[in-house]
């Protein structure tokens, strides 16, 4: 395989390329971060994420959002990532899954490949939330039309899943503060993001 560079590989703030990947590849949106931990936990756990998800080849781009964490009821900021499929992988939504349980997600957002691609809520954590551990709740087609507070930003363009009515996605596009500075440093991230993977 012809090894992209550190940017390309790690980096894609093209809203269109994303909508893009959509139409053709599944994807999902999820973070490390919890409210009750400090800024610095929560870093180094969304390090560990990014390491993770780098093991899985996938295409990765950070967005910085706020959503309304079910267990506390406040509106958290947060850095997330946007991991869309590229090689079809079989064991990307089991290994995501596992990811969002391990880093104690109330959920995390899958968004089905199509025109317009479409989305579900998996939950992802024992307690009342909303949804349920392993429980999959639809919100929607992707859209255009922006209603209420509820859409995703990326460098000022947006999009929105219909009924996503239970997370607030507010974000926009953010360079990767957590992606290595050479190749040689991805392999040895994905080496780390493998045995984290496989110790779960």
């Amino acid at each position: 395989m012809k090894l992209q560079t550190t940017e390309e590989y790690i980096f894609e703030s093209s809203i269109n390329r994303l909508l893009s990947h959509f139409k053709n590849y599944d994807a999902a949106i999820l973070t490390a971060y919890r409210s009750s931990l400090t800024k610095e936990e929560n870093k180094e756990r969304n390090r560990q994420l990014y390491k993770a998800l780098l093991s899985l080849d996938c295409s990765i781009t950070q967005v910085e959002g706020r959503y309304t964490e079910e267990e506390t009821g406040r509106n958290a900021k947060e850095n997330s990532f946007v991991v869309v499929n590229m090689k079809n992988k079989p064991e990307f939504k089991k290994t995501i899954v596992k990811l969002g349980k391990h880093f104690e997600q109330d959920s995390v957002l899958f968004i089905r490949k199509g025109s317009p691609a479409t989305a579900y809520l998996y939950g992802t954590r024992k307690n009342d939330s909303h949804p349920k551990m392993d429980e999959e709740i639809p919100v929607g087609k992707l859209t255009s039309k922006i209603s209420g507070n509820f859409f995703t930003r990326i460098k000022n363009k947006k999009f929105v899943f219909e009924n996503m009515n239970t997370e607030d996605w507010r974000t926009h596009c953010n360079e990767c503060e957590y992606a290595p500075q050479n190749i040689s440093s991805i392999e040895r991230y994905k080496n780390q993001g493998k045995t984290l993977i496989n110790g779960i």
